[in-house]
């Protein structure tokens, strides 16, 4: 049975990077509570007074993002306030206070990229405290190496039908297919495909077991069929690596008749086999289901469960 490897994986469109936090408090001073004290960190950590200005200017801890050009294509940026809210009541430092808690997003409708700006504050007499984060949509994990267009973006324009599955190379379908397929199947999927993939484009590992093979074939011809001898090929991998399910997908029509056929007459020793079609027209299917309109909507989601119900419902 083969194992999942580390290489090369495929992430869902709704992943995204946070960076380090910035902290900002302002309390009494502990000892004869007279004199306030300014204090700052990393992740909460407090530490004292003008190191907050190094760290505001240090680029590993506080990432600055354009408003209004995206980070990745340069296209416009369009503007979404996730969530604003704003009470007088407690916050997790300070009784008593003015609360604020709101999240902007700044998304690109070109390439799918997205950043999300979270501010969280409360203050009171002689009394403040802030929490700001960021995080970046990850739209895709490549090699710098490669010129190829994010998948994000491909989704995009394929769904939207401003490219067809045929127009993008073989390269550009194998990750296509796999970020189509992890959102579908809610797996991990693995890229293998390249030179001595042994007949392996994708795998989807489902617990750390590789559960299914899959094989991409990209066709000039969209009416075309698959022949029986890439099926056997792939049932050929199944059997040397062990997995019992593979996945043909592929940008034709789908399988000849005589394919058909071959599939459904498994010799008994290989019954325990199954090989599933998937053709450009539930490809394109799959990819309508599973490309979200705004992948930060969950996000956006799981901040705003941690304000107070009470504060939410009005």
């Amino acid at each position: 049975m083969l194992k999942e490897t580390p290489c090369n994986p495929i992430l869902p469109l709704t992943s995204y990077i946070e960076y380090p936090k910035e902290t900002e408090i302002w309390m009494p001073h502990q000892n004869d509570g007279k004199h306030p004290l300014r204090r700052s960190g990393r992740n909460g950590d407090p530490i004292l007074h003008n190191v907050y200005d190094a760290i505001r200017n240090d680029k590993r801890c506080v990432k600055q993002f354009d408003n209004e050009v995206c980070a990745f294509c340069r296209s416009s940026l369009t503007f979404e306030r996730a969530f604003k809210y704003a009470w007088q009541g407690d916050s997790p430092l300070i009784h008593n206070a003015n609360c604020r808690n709101a999240a902007e997003v700044f998304a690109c409708k070109n390439c799918g990229w997205w950043y999300m700006r979270h501010d969280e504050s409360a203050t009171g007499y002689n009394e403040h405290f802030a929490i700001n984060r960021l995080f970046e949509g990850a739209i895709y994990c490549f090699d710098w190496q490669e010129t190829h267009p994010a998948i994000a973006q491909l989704r995009r324009q394929i769904r939207d039908r401003e490219i067809d599955l045929a127009d993008i190379s073989p390269l550009e379908l194998e990750k296509l297919v796999g970020s189509v397929f992890r959102d579908h199947f809610q797996c991990k999927v693995t890229h293998i495909g390249g030179p001595g993939d042994e007949g392996i484009d994708l795998l989807l590992v489902y617990d750390g077991v590789v559960r299914t093979i899959v094989q991409v074939k990209r066709r000039l011809k969209q009416d075309g069929v698959e022949s029986p001898t890439v099926v056997r090929d792939l049932v050929g991998t199944m059997v040397h690596s062990g997995v019992n399910h593979g996945l043909l997908a592929t940008s034709s029509a789908g399988v000849s008749e005589g394919t058909e056929r071959w599939i459904r007459g498994f010799p008994e020793q290989y019954s325990h086999l199954k090989v599933d079609i998937y053709n450009q027209h539930k490809l394109l299917e799959l990819l309508e289901l599973t490309t979200p309109k705004a992948p930060w909507k969950g996000l956006a989601k799981t901040l705003e469960s941690q304000i107070p119900p009470s504060v939410r419902q009005r």
